[in-house]
């Protein structure tokens, strides 16, 4: 019997170590960063909204692919075809400014792809045929946010649109 003691008594402590108050507890915090920062500021929660903007191009380059060049001349943007679609290309508003339904920024150059032949390549062309593509004559004279969200200009009428442009 003594030896069923010795035998048991490893096991019996062995056995009483598992319980639930070894178990790890992880609390996670339930509010975000923004909030948290809102909070240390006194200000409303911070977000990011993509503003609308417009652009000034010669007509006939206003169906071409834009990509965008940083000061380097490296491609800082450029899509791939499958980013594209029958609304990538701008829309045309008044007083020759068009809307940028591409979304590109500062740094824009206008390519010798047309909307139609980008989206039918199988394939997004290398940086150096991008770079090939630029056409040096086909000028964005201007580019301006105006004070509407992107997805509220995409669902404006083009009068409406037209009362935000520049006087």
């Amino acid at each position: 019997m003594k030896k069923f003691l010795f035998f048991l008594a490893p096991w019996a402590l062995i056995l009483s170590s598992c319980t639930e108050r070894n178990t790890l507890t992880i609390s996670v915090p339930t509010s975000t960063p923004s909030s948290i920062l809102s909070s240390k500021l006194n200000t409303p929660p911070l977000s990011m909204i993509r503003k609308a903007s417009i652009f000034k191009i010669d007509d006939k380059y206003a169906d071409n692919v834009v990509v965008c060049l940083d000061y380097a001349g490296n491609l800082s943007y450029y899509p791939a075809p499958s980013d594209l679609n029958a609304n990538s290309a701008p829309l045309k508003l008044a007083n020759g400014w068009w809307l940028n339904r591409q979304g590109f920024g500062a740094g824009a150059m206008v390519t010798s792809f047309t909307f139609e032949q980008y989206r039918s390549l199988d394939h997004t062309p290398s940086h150096q045929e991008i770079l090939n593509a630029i056409i040096p004559d086909a000028v964005i004279s201007d580019i301006q946010s105006i004070p509407i969200s992107h997805s509220q200009a995409l669902s404006l009428p083009i009068d409406q649109l037209n009362t935000f442009l520049p006087k």
